[in-house]
């Protein structure tokens, strides 16, 4: 099975799409195909389409937008990337309309959250203290 997997989008003056190297031998150990998503992409679901992909694998990473679930930003919320928030609701929305399986890995089960209109607590020390 061909899985998709939307890259983390990071840099200053030069933005690059980049991914935990550990990814790809462990996913090829289950006989699965890992198939990067470039961030710069114009229609991530056709591109994902021509790879022959099945499935969707949703990474850690950043934080989402906090747009998206009706929030103005925490200060400790960081590395808010829309673009790959907008990539990754394309493909979420693709996978589900194509019937493919779903994975989320840490910030990927909060963004599933969040599409299917959840919210997050940004800053969990705010809410419950440091203890």
């Amino acid at each position: 099975m061909h899985v998709a997997l939307p890259q983390n989008i990071n840099g200053k003056h030069v933005m690059r799409d980049y991914m935990w190297h550990d990814y790809i031998p462990y996913l090829q150990k289950f006989g699965l195909t890992p198939v990067l998503v470039p961030s710069a992409i114009a229609d991530p679901c056709a591109y994902v389409e021509q790879l022959g992909v099945t499935g969707l694998i949703l990474t850690g990473g950043g934080d989402i937008d906090p747009a998206r679930y009706g929030q103005d930003p925490h200060p400790a919320t960081a590395r808010i990337s829309p673009q790959r928030d907008s990539i990754e609701a394309q493909l979420l929305q693709h996978a589900l309309d194509c019937d493919w399986p779903v994975y989320g890995i840490c910030r990927g089960m909060q963004f599933i959250n969040v599409f299917f209109g959840g919210t997050l607590v940004q800053d969990i020390p705010t809410l419950v203290g440091d203890g």
